[in-house]
């Protein structure tokens, strides 16, 4: 297994930044090429923005909850985040091809509504600046990236 890179408050945030460019791109996909399914058993690009809007709420929920009442642990030495083994193990894990069958929450299918492609795209761009929003924060408060 290869050596994690360590990533920093900076890296998050060009990554979000990134991905909020790219979202934006969306908006000269036409309507109709946006919701279409390329098959019946694929999604749309809807769809699949309404998917990461889902789980971005569910993560800003976890967040919210773990940091209620929790010390903040600063840190001013090493502002990094060196993902450790395990993490590796189960981010290779996840990626194609498959090694291992895991057991996950109830499988999350896509909204039969017609879906409106201005607001799906809002929506997920919406949910991607509140995670910014959080790890600017994070980084003002110097919170500890490795042991929060």
């Amino acid at each position: 297994m290869k050596a994690t890179k360590p990533y920093t408050y900076s890296d998050f945030i060009d990554i979000y930044r990134s991905a909020g460019s790219r979202i934006r791109a969306f908006d000269i996909i036409p309507e109709d090429l946006f919701t279409l399914k390329p098959d019946s058993k694929s999604w749309s690009a809807a769809e699949i923005c309404s998917h990461i809007t889902t789980f971005n709420r569910l993560y800003l929920k976890s967040i919210d909850r773990a940091l209620n009442g929790q010390p903040a642990f600063t840190n001013s030495q090493d502002p990094s985040f060196r993902p450790g083994f395990l993490y590796g193990l189960y981010a290779s894990s996840l990626e194609p091809p498959y090694k291992v069958k895991l057991k996950t929450l109830r499988p999350l299918y896509p909204a039969d509504e017609k879906m409106n492609k201005n607001s799906v795209i809002e929506e997920l761009i919406e949910t991607e600046e509140s995670i910014l929003n959080q790890i600017d924060g994070f980084s003002k408060q110097n919170l500890d990236l490795s042991h929060t």
